[in-house]
């Protein structure tokens, strides 16, 4: 079955909070995490490409939560070639 995300439903007050804590909480452990690391010298091409691609997930994974607590979904309805909803 495929669902639509209602944003004009959506509680955005509370999605926007939500995310904002979450993301502020994941980036900036994570980029001091990084800083350390560059400052430090301990690192190489893999471990970077690796702390960004793991940033990435955190934050797509927070967007994905939000929405699935704060955004109401509904089903989608084909229209048929005749024109006719099925």
């Amino acid at each position: 079955m495929i669902f639509r995300l209602r944003r004009d439903k959506a509680d955005l007050a509370s999605y926007i909070l939500w995310v904002l804590k979450r993301v502020r909480i994941l980036v900036l452990n994570a980029c001091d995490d990084a800083i350390a690391s560059y400052t430090n010298r301990r690192y190489i091409d893999v471990d970077c490409q690796f702390m960004v691609d793991s940033i990435y997930n955190d934050i797509v994974t927070v967007l994905n939560n939000a929405a699935h607590m704060y955004v109401p979904r509904s089903t989608r309805t084909f229209i048929s070639s005749g024109g006719v909803r099925s």
